[in-house]
C-alpha cells in the first residue's frame, strides 16, 4: 500500500507479487496440472523398472515355451500309444488273442475232404511239372539231334553251342530241381498231417 498526496492507492509492490501473477491463465492451469502429477522417475529407477519388466517377460516366455514343449511331448506319446494299440489290434485280428507263457494254440485238424483235396492238388501240380519236364526233355533231345545234324553239315556250329540249346538245358535242369524240392516239401507236409491226425 502506498500513499500519494493524500490518496490511497492499492498498488502491489514487487515483494507482494508472486511468480504466477505474471502468467496467463492457461499457463497457470498447466503449472497446476504439473504440480498435481507425481514426481518424475530418475534414470536409475527407470532402468531398474525396465530390467525387472524384461526379466518378467523372459520368465513368462520360458514358461510358455516349456508348457508348449510338454504339450507336444504328451501329444507325441499319446500318438505313439494309439499307433501301438492300433498295430496290436490289427495284428490280433489276424493272429487271435495274445499268446501267454505256456499257451499253444490247438492244432488245426483237417477233414478227410480237405486232405483229399490237398493230395489231389499236389498230384495235379506234380503231373503238370512232370509234363513240363518231359516236354523240355523232348525239346532238348530234338534240339540236340537237330544241332548234331547241323554240326555234321557245318562243323563251325559244333562249338560254341547255340544259345537256344543252352536255354533249354537250363530250363530242364531248373524244372527238375523245382520238382524234386516240391516233392520233398509235400512229403514232409503229408507226414506232418498224418502225425497230427493220429495224435488227435
Amino acid at each position: 500500500m502506498t500513499s500519494l498526496k493524500g490518496y490511497v492507492i492499492d498498488v502491489p509492490t514487487l515483494a507482494d507479487l508472486k511468480p504466477t501473477d505474471y502468467l496467463k491463465p492457461s499457463q497457470r492451469a498447466a503449472m497446476a496440472s504439473r504440480a498435481a502429477k507425481p514426481p518424475r522417475r530418475t534414470l536409475a529407477e527407470y532402468r531398474a523398472q525396465r530390467i525387472a519388466q524384461a526379466a518378467a517377460n523372459a520368465q513368462a516366455k520360458a514358461e510358455a515355451k516349456a508348457a508348449a514343449k510338454a504339450t507336444k511331448a504328451r501329444q507325441r506319446a499319446e500318438r505313439g500309444q494309439a499307433k501301438a494299440q492300433a498295430a496290436r489290434e490289427f495284428k490280433r485280428s489276424f493272429t487271435g488273442p495274445p499268446k501267454s507263457r505256456g499257451y499253444r494254440p490247438p492244432p488245426k485238424v483237417r477233414t478227410e475232404a480237405e486232405v483229399a483235396e490237398m493230395v489231389e492238388r499236389d498230384r495235379s501240380t506234380h503231373a503238370r511239372l512232370d509234363a513240363k519236364a518231359a516236354y523240355l526233355s523232348e525239346r532238348r533231345k530234338v534240339e540236340q539231334a537237330r544241332y548234331g545234324v547241323l554240326a555234321q553239315c557245318r562243323p563251325a556250329l559244333a562249338a560254341p553251342m547255340p544259345r537256344p540249346h543252352v536255354d533249354l538245358v537250363l530250363m530242364a535242369d531248373a524244372a527238375a530241381l523245382v520238382l524234386e524240392r516240391r516233392r520233398k516239401a509235400m512229403a514232409e507236409q503229408h507226414a506232418a498231417i498224418a502225425v497230427m491226425n493220429t495224435n488227435t
